[in-house]
């Protein structure tokens, strides 16, 4: 896309510092705990997951794991204010990939919130190396995949979600086909996450290329974005854009789908932000978090930001091209911010399989155009 211009934009990757410090992050001594580490925008695990060959039995001179005091016990859902779910923008940013060397996709840093610690008689839950949680990869009722999961430490209300390396993991042959599947998350026997998404193989027919298919994700994704705040009160729009580019390019030439997008920002009908443009690009098969702060209409300094005391009880909008494609998202202000969607309301959708997970700190708003 072209370059920035008068209005700045803040995307995935010019925010830096700024993203670090309105993330709520793993602290530092926890993710030592686990091999997994996040080192890009489209995170890939320091060690891929294993080949697709399901593990053989255990030695026959292993001895059963004695059952913890909690092991047999219904895990108390109601310890905390709140049921715990997961978050949805950590499943899209970091939770669930494809990795080019797996045609399945699999769980690589998911973050739960309010995890329960204890069960229903009052016992602690010990996590690690128990089938407590785990990942599926479902088609209609058919589980294809799955993989079990483990905490790294136990903070609150937001923790990470590490995939066990002491527990067998269950894989198809092979990899996925093309048609739609569910992802979903299962905490003590109920389901708190359920994700539905389509699997796109792509076949090459000439018999000399070097790349012979690949894998692509689709998802609802790209018909929700949402609002968040800088910890200085500044905000943010935040949406996921995806490449599905199915072509064959030769190994060495890029394989990102550059994106030019405007965006403005509407109050019951009026402009309350300047036109920003901004460009990025985004690997082929990925989604990307993209970012931007926008600047008040009124304003002659580019760095006036908009901010969460500017967001007036009515109707906005927020107006998006990308590539020439228009979009709307439309939302509604009430006290001072803005309303959760249903899907984000535990009032109205207490199913957690259904439930789009951001706390305080991120408003979910549909697609209207």
């Amino acid at each position: 896309m072209c370059a920035l211009l008068a209005a700045p934009v803040i995307t995935h990757a010019q925010l830096g510092g700024l993203k670090n410090k309105i993330k709520d992050k793993v602290s530092s001594d926890e993710k030592n705990k686990t091999t997994e580490t996040k080192t890009t925008a489209s995170p890939q695990p320091e060690n891929p997951p294993p080949a697709q060959t399901a593990p053989g039995p255990p030695p026959a001179a292993a001895k059963a794991k004695e059952p913890s005091p909690a092991a047999e016990a219904e895990i108390d859902f109601k310890q905390h204010p709140f049921p715990p779910t997961l978050k949805m923008s950590a499943m899209l940013e970091d939770g669930f990939k494809i990795h080019s060397d797996q045609p399945t996709p699999f769980f690589f840093l998911p973050r739960l919130i309010f995890l329960p610690t204890r069960d229903v008689a009052g016992h602690e839950v010990n996590y690690e190396n128990e089938k407590y949680i785990y990942g599926v990869i479902k088609q209609g009722d058919k589980v294809l995949y799955k993989e079990y999961l483990e905490p790294i430490g136990n903070s609150v209300p937001e923790v990470g979600l590490k995939r066990s390396d002491r527990l067998e993991v269950e894989r198809p042959a092979n990899g996925l086909e093309s048609g739609n599947y569910t992802c979903e998350v299962v905490l003590g026997g109920r389901t708190i996450f359920s994700m539905p998404f389509e699997m796109i193989l792509v076949k090459n027919d000439d018999v000399y290329a070097s790349e012979k298919e690949f894998r692509l994700m689709d998802g609802y994704w790209s018909k929700y974005g949402f609002i968040s705040f800088t910890p200085d009160g500044l905000l943010l729009w935040n949406t996921y854009e995806a490449n599905m580019d199915r072509k064959f390019v030769e190994r060495g030439v890029s394989q990102s789908k550059d994106c030019k997008v405007e965006q403005q920002l509407f109050y019951n009908g009026q402009p309350v932000s300047k036109v920003d443009e901004a460009s990025y690009s985004v690997p082929r098969g990925e989604w990307t978090l993209e970012s931007t702060t926008l600047v008040n209409i009124n304003s002659t300094k580019t760095t006036n930001y908009l901010k969460k005391e500017d967001l007036k009880d009515g109707a906005w909008v927020l107006k998006m091209k990308i590539n020439g494609e228009q979009r709307e998202y439309a939302f509604n202000v009430k006290g001072g911010k803005p309303e959760y969607i249903p899907e984000q309301d535990k009032t109205k959708t207490q199913d957690l399989a259904k439930v789009f997970e951001g706390t305080n700190k991120e408003f979910w708003v549909k697609r209207t155009r």
